[in-house]
């Protein structure tokens, strides 16, 4: 499939590489999910998640540069990878901190009020109380899913119920197919060159 990177085929086992906007995708988009929803297989090679670690700065937009440093301090506070968090960002709100998705999600991260309420956000729009609670969050689910990097952000997208329910599986919803690899895509590319490589 065209745009695939080097994590596409071999860690992805299939998943489709599309354009996901909150809005909805294009028809070739939802087409595509849809059949490789339907075809995928019952398996998946697992990516998993190290811990915290850098980011290669020079891949990073300007927006993406103004909100680094909290990124950063979120990344070492909960232990999730901050070339993670920053891809996670990219995908969900193209770093715009007044997004909103036709779902009520909201800020950087898009955060659910009631993620948000849990993990005391009281201003999603507000970059640091956004990034605190969706790195928490995120760290959160990466221990449920054993560091599973798709699992978990299958979780992040779609409810831990989603993916609980079907077995630890990511489900076949047509945004979480294509949301999980565009994430992954942007983790790669982000990683230190050292880690990149592994």
């Amino acid at each position: 499939m065209k745009g695939l990177s080097s994590i596409g085929i071999a860690l992805l086992s299939g998943l489709p590489l599309g354009v996901w906007a909150h809005g909805g995708a294009s028809a070739d988009a939802k087409d595509t999910a849809n059949r490789i929803a339907s075809d995928r297989p019952t398996h998946m090679v697992r990516v998993k998640h190290h811990g915290a670690s850098g980011v290669r700065t020079r891949f990073l937009s300007a927006p993406a540069r103004r909100f680094h440093r909290v990124i950063q301090e979120a990344a070492e506070r909960y232990k999730v990878d901050a070339a993670l968090l920053h891809a996670v960002i990219a995908v969900e709100s193209a770093y715009n901190p007044r997004a909103v998705s036709p779902k009520g999600a909201r800020g950087l991260m898009q955060l659910m009020p009631a993620i948000a309420r849990h993990y005391g956000c009281t201003d999603p729009y507000d970059p640091e109380q956004n990034i605190r609670a969706g790195a928490r969050h995120l760290g959160v689910l990466l221990r449920r899913f054993k560091r599973d990097l798709s699992l978990a952000l299958a979780a992040y997208n779609a409810g831990e119920p989603a993916v609980i329910s079907r077995g630890n599986t990511i489900p076949p919803y047509p945004e979480t197919l294509l949301y999980v690899p565009k994430v992954l895509e942007h983790y790669q590319r982000l990683r230190p060159e050292s880690m990149a490589a592994q």
